[in-house]
């Protein structure tokens, strides 16, 4: 799916463990799914988006039984 792609980044804020996934949209996915980021304390990557009019999204897991904070951008 030829287009444009987008860009996360996150940063964890507590010290903590955190695997992050990004939203996107790809050939074998036009209706979109999810795309690792990374995991660890931060981390950056850039998914396919192609022509598709949506917002971006992330999702967390964190190994922590306490609360993790996680800041990320676009």
């Amino acid at each position: 799916m030829p287009g444009r792609t987008q860009g996360y980044s996150f940063t964890v804020t507590n010290n903590q463990m955190a695997c992050v996934q990004g939203w996107g949209f790809d050939a074998s996915h036009p209706k979109g799914r999810w795309f690792d980021i990374g995991c660890g304390l931060s981390g950056h990557a850039t998914v396919p988006w192609g022509n598709v009019l949506a917002e971006p999204m992330v999702r967390v897991k964190a190994n922590s039984l306490l609360p993790t904070l996680v800041n990320w951008y676009i």
